[in-house]
């Protein structure tokens, strides 16, 4: 069977409005806005080792970062705190909060996953993880990804 790009494309945009509505349904079980559970759930997954590596892993400037930043601290899902080489550096660590909230979204994910891999038959099941660990580990999109603008970025998500 031959793959056109134009067919391959149109799969990633349904594969992103699919992904859009799991994403706004585990940030409804947890009551948190979809940018917010992204940022947790980066924090959980990537431990990124600066506050600005969150922004660039998430798309988002600086400045729009600290604001979001608050309103998770202020949750009492994450603690902020200086480098300790860099003092102009900031560490970010999930509370055990954080924590929790992540282990609630990952049970909830894992339901998402039986679901959706029962539709497979089980000799494409791992073919199916594999071809998804190898476009999820490889940072291809780098290039092509821009920072959303700061209006973008904090926007309170749709429900669908």
């Amino acid at each position: 069977m031959l793959i056109s790009y134009r067919n391959a494309a149109v799969e990633i945009i349904r594969l992103g409005l699919w992904n859009h509505r799991v994403q706004n349904a585990l940030a409804k079980d947890v009551d948190l806005p979809v940018y917010q559970l992204e940022c947790v759930l980066l924090l959980h997954l990537d431990k990124p080792d600066s506050a600005g590596s969150v922004a660039e892993k998430l798309g988002i400037h600086k400045s729009s970062l600290s604001k979001l930043l608050s309103a998770l601290q202020q949750r009492g899902l994450i603690e902020r705190a200086l480098g300790d080489t860099d003092r102009r550096t900031e560490r970010l660590t999930l509370t055990d909060a954080g924590t929790a909230l992540v282990e609630r979204v990952q049970s909830r994910a894992e339901e998402i996953a039986s679901a959706l891999l029962a539709l497979l038959p089980e000799e494409r099941r791992s073919q199916f993880m594999g071809c998804v660990r190898t476009i999820t580990s490889n940072e291809v999109l780098v290039g092509i990804e821009t920072p959303r603008n700061q209006t973008e970025s904090l926007h309170e998500p749709t429900t669908t």
